[in-house]
Parts: structure tokens; C-alpha cells; sequence
């Protein structure tokens, strides 16, 4: 297992994805979209949704952007409405969900995460997800981070999240981090090309689901399989 270790002293501040970096939530999603687009999809298609459309058309990117982009991949009729009718149900799924099950952190992340407020590095979470803030608390680590920006925010501002960089740069603007002493560390390809056009120096994708080589492709100038191999510590 590489070791890749970091001065402290060199690192201007780190960015977080939440939902598969942080929190085990990414297949509490993928449950709720399967779900979801069976159900209202039955009488168009006989197609099922399975874990790889929800790797590569809906992870990372905020909700109705991935709707569309997996209605696209099966050459479904865009219309308001089934979008609207899929989102809602997906959110009101995902949210029962969280409700009844108790939310997973991964021991990795959170290790790290207390090494980086030891050291009192700017630490931020960067997420699509509307419901970003709510699982945050639930899992007690609100307070733990600088700045957030999710889903919502991004809704209200009127920007476009991942692929699109504006998430990873109003992060950055907010902290005033210098890019180049940045580390971003996330777990889709839309979320590892967002971070890359940022123009943060250190993309780390977080390949919990063997997407090492989608990951490298996508622009990750560091993948490993555990945050264990990322190191940050005064190196004597």
C-alpha cells in the first residue's frame, strides 16, 4: 500500500466530498435512484437501473443534472415533469432512508479529518447533495468543518455544480486558500474533473469502489483505495 505524506506546513487548506469520501451515503443513493427509476420507468422501458449507471451518470452531480444525464443514456423523452416526479420521489426515499438506518462514516476519513484540525488546516465540504447539512449533523460533524457549500446552495446561487468547477472555487475564495497548496479529495469522475478545472494542485480520488483507473482518467494526480495512505503530519 503507497504512502503519499504531506507537510502541513506546505498545505493551504483541504476540500472534501461527502457522500462516499466522508459518509457511507453513496449507496444509501444509489438505493434510493434505483428505486426511484424503476418504478416510473417500468412502463417505458424494461431496462433496470443497476450500480454502474449510478456510478457513471449520477454520482457527484447534483440531482436533476443526473436524472437527465442517465434519461439521456436510455434515449428516454426529457420532460419536466418525469424529472420533476423523480427527484422528488428519490429525495423522499433517500431522506426515509437516513431516517431508519443509522448513517456510516468511514474510519479513514475521520482519522484524518482529526489530524487535519490538530494541525489547523482550513478544511471544507464541497458536496452536490441537498441533503449535505442534514446528514452532517446527524453524523455530528457540522462544527468539524470551515465552510460547506452542497446542493442548496448551489440551487439558490444559480450556479452549475460538478463537473463545473464553481463549487471547488467558492471554496477556495471563501478560505482565500492558495490553489497550488490545496488538496481536494473526491470519489466520482464529474467530482475529479470539477476539482481539476478548480486548479487546486493535489486531486485525490477516493476509489472505494475499484474506479481507480476512472478516476486516474478523469484527472486524479493521486488515487488510493483507503485515506489511510494519505498522510499529513510533521515529517522529521
Amino acid at each position: 500500500m503507497k504512502i503519499h505524506k504531506f507537510d502541513p506546513a506546505e498545505i493551504s487548506g483541504i476540500i472534501f466530498d461527502l457522500d462516499g469520501v466522508i459518509t457511507n451515503t453513496a449507496s444509501i443513493h444509489s438505493v434510493a435512484w434505483q428505486k426511484s427509476f424503476d418504478t416510473h420507468l417500468k412502463e417505458i422501458s424494461k431496462k433496470k437501473f443497476i450500480k454502474s449507471d449510478y456510478l457513471n451518470y449520477i454520482d457527484g452531480k447534483p440531482r436533476l443534472n443526473g436524472i437527465q444525464d442517465y434519461l439521456n443514456s436510455r434515449k428516454i423523452k426529457i420532460t419536466k415533469l418525469l424529472v420533476d416526479t423523480i427527484s422528488r420521489e428519490k429525495n423522499y426515499l433517500f431522506q426515509s432512508l437516513i431516517k431508519i438506518n443509522e448513517i456510516e462514516t468511514f474510519n479513514d476519513s475521520i482519522k484524518l479529518l482529526k489530524e487535519i484540525k490538530k494541525q489547523k488546516i482550513k478544511v471544507a465540504v464541497a458536496s452536490s447533495s441537498k441533503n449535505c447539512r442534514l446528514i452532517l449533523k446527524k453524523t455530528k460533524l457540522l462544527r468539524i468543518f470551515d465552510f460547506i457549500i452542497d446542493g442548496n446552495d448551489l440551487e439558490k446561487r444559480k450556479i452549475k455544480g460538478k463537473p463545473n468547477p464553481d463549487i471547488f472555487l467558492i471554496a477556495i475564495k471563501k478560505l482565500k486558500l492558495n490553489k497550488h497548496k490545496t488538496l481536494i479529495f473526491e470519489d466520482s469522475s464529474s467530482g475529479i474533473i470539477s476539482a481539476a478545472n478548480s486548479g487546486a494542485k493535489f486531486i485525490i480520488g477516493v476509489a472505494r469502489s475499484s474506479n481507480n483507473k476512472e478516476l486516474m482518467k478523469a484527472g486524479a494526480n493521486i488515487v488510493v483505495n483507503s485515506i489511510d495512505q494519505i498522510r499529513i503530519n510533521k515529517w522529521t
